[in-house]
């Protein structure tokens, strides 16, 4: 990670032509220096951060205003920064100390100005929880007595917690954890504080800006899906090859327990979603042995995703895996234990994140758990899925290969789609895709999960229809998004049109497509209005609306007359 001064040189390079990022930050102390870390880190992944800086201890006076100057910035994010050090001072003029008391009331203002936020804009809305601060007054005694400081910080950020989970379209940032992992002498600077109000020492800042800047990447679609591991000395000691399967280290021999501690965690990234996928050079039956056979592995096959080895450079073969996958490359995090085989992969494939992992295995799971790699805003049903869904399409992918023309393919997988209106169960699905969907989206549109509902609940203003999608392996889950906008009786305008990449080429677009003229048709719309906004991402959708029949009128928009659509050759049948 780089430091605040390397990071402060990028605010002298050229921004302009990066997506630009518009985030407004209210917060009780000075915010200067951090706002300079979060556009230095912002340039490096690509983004240029517009920066609005509310003053000091003024959330009240921007936030219930709808006139206010933060309002008028138009922000993408608004991110709510307190302090501890504030909070402290409010707990310390409070004549009764009722710690839970104290705790409630601070969230129910926090809540109101989430409110308000939430009713005059439309930015996603970012809180940072509290640092802990042990006073001192009470000792050990603070963390069980209600009355301490120390109590009323950890219920504090108890009770945020639920709220954040329980309120739409607001999205915790965990800064407490950053001081538990580096402790408050390294993140708080007393002399900085006293001389500027900044609460954050500067060598700290860089990770304060990478913990706020990973959930914003996050809402704007940027996640990581797919965890590609070496096996040889990197989740077991040794090398099966040569020390056989009695020899390698997992379990109690050796240091063992720090590779099945690694092993655990990645199996619990496979069970919240994350695809976990081998890329080894070794002869496969070699390395698939102690997945088989060794009694102490904690990773089964059953939880690898895509698993190849062989004696190819691993650059190739973790594009094999992403084309199985069917994800970006972006998308991919790689770990080795070999310098060799990591520079490889990060000059050949710039994209997938490689984490430089230490000479000491003992290391490996607490320097990964602290990058922070997987960062979400929410977990759906889907979510813990997804691992199995990833194991299904390598099953497509085999049976694919078999040497069948691609039509006889498509027809041998017995696919079945069920479009229908949006409803309580997918609207939550429904909104995650259109905060995720990059590729397969025609104007890549991002929509909170109230947006969906208030669109669903417009019956005569929308048309919503979800996509889901099986076939013989199993079931793909919701897959697509149309929502349609009556802007006048005889004409529906395609606000969202969006896909899983993970059902490209299948037929799917063309089952859309022959249901949206069918149900036009039905309503007696005459036109439809299509639009494609260009994305660094989604040029495979360039051509998609004169592929289905549309004529271009002006600018990036396109009509299509239903009543001259002529249906598509599908192999997806309705279900």
């Amino acid at each position: 990670m780089k430091n605040f001064s390397e990071l402060r040189k990028n605010l002298k390079k050229d921004a302009s032509g990066l997506p630009a990022v518009r985030m407004a930050i209210t917060a009780d102390w000075s915010v200067q220096m951090l706002s300079q870390a979060l556009r230095g880190l912002g340039y490096d992944k690509g983004y240029d951060v517009c920066i609005y800086e509310a003053a000091i201890d003024q959330m009240e006076a921007e936030l219930l205003n709808p006139q206010s100057e933060l309002y008028a910035f138009q922000p993408d994010f608004i991110l709510f920064f307190p302090s501890v050090e504030k909070l402290q001072s409010k707990f310390y003029e409070k004549s009764s100390r009722d710690g839970k008391g104290f705790a409630e009331q601070e969230l129910e203002r926090l809540q109101a100005l989430w409110r308000a936020a939430g009713e005059f804009s439309n930015a996603s809305i970012l809180c940072c929880n509290y640092c802990e601060l042990n006073d001192g007054i009470l000792g050990n005694y603070a963390a069980a007595y209600e009355e301490a400081f120390l109590f009323s910080t950890r219920y504090l950020n108890m009770i945020l917690s639920e709220a954040a989970s329980a309120q739409k379209n607001m999205h915790l940032i965990d800064i407490s954890s950053i001081q538990n992992q580096y402790g408050r002498k390294n993140t708080f600077d007393e002399r900085l504080y006293y001389l500027s109000k900044t609460v954050f020492s500067i060598e700290i800042l860089p990770a304060v800006s990478e913990r706020i800047l990973s959930s914003m990447e996050t809402l704007k679609g940027r996640i990581k899906k797919c965890l590609v591991t070496d096996l040889d000395n990197t989740i077991w000691g040794g090398i099966v090859g040569d020390d056989g399967l009695e020899g390698i280290q997992i379990g109690e021999l050796g240091i063992g327990k720090a590779f099945s501690d690694l092993q655990q965690w990645m199996k619990e990234l496979s069970r919240r979603g994350i695809a976990i996928a081998v890329c080894s050079k070794n002869d496969e039956d070699k390395a698939k042995e102690p997945f088989e056979k060794h009694p102490d592995m904690v990773l089964k096959e059953e939880d690898i995703s895509v698993f190849i080895a062989n004696w190819e450079d691993k650059a190739a073969n973790i594009l094999k895996i992403r084309e199985t996958l069917n994800i970006g490359l972006d998308a991919i995090v790689f770990i080795d234990d070999n310098p060799f085989e990591r520079e490889l992969v990060r000059e050949m494939l710039p994209e997938v994140i490689v984490p430089e992992l230490p000479k000491d295995p003992a290391l490996y799971l607490a320097v990964l758990q602290s990058l922070n790699l997987f960062e979400t805003v929410n977990i759906s049903t889907e979510d813990r899925e997804r691992s199995r869904l990833y194991r299904e399409e390598a099953k497509r992918e085999a049976e694919r290969s078999t040497g069948v023309s691609f039509e006889e393919y498509l027809e041998s997988l017995n696919m079945k789609a069920e479009i229908k209106p949006f409803d309580a169960y997918s609207i939550p699905r429904v909104a995650q895709l259109t905060q995720r969907s990059n590729q397969f989206n025609l104007r890549t549109k991002r929509y909170t999960e109230q947006d969906i509902k208030r669109m669903s609940d417009d019956m005569e203003q929308y048309m919503t229809c979800s996509v889901s999608l099986q076939d013989k392996f199993g079931d793909y889950g919701l897959v697509g998004v149309v929502i349609l906008n009556k802007t006048n009786p005889d004409t529906w305008f395609l606000d969202t049109l969006l896909m899983s990449c993970r059902v490209l080429k299948r037929g799917v677009e063309e089952f859309i497509f022959n249901q949206i003229a069918e149900m036009a048709i039905e309503r007696n719309i005459r036109y439809i209005i299509g639009e494609y906004l260009p994305t660094a991402k989604n040029k495979m959708v360039e051509d998609l609306l004169s592929r289905f029949g549309f004529s271009k009128t002006v600018g990036n928009l396109w009509m299509l007359e239903t009543e001259k659509y002529s249906a598509k050759q599908t192999f997806v049948k309705r279900g």
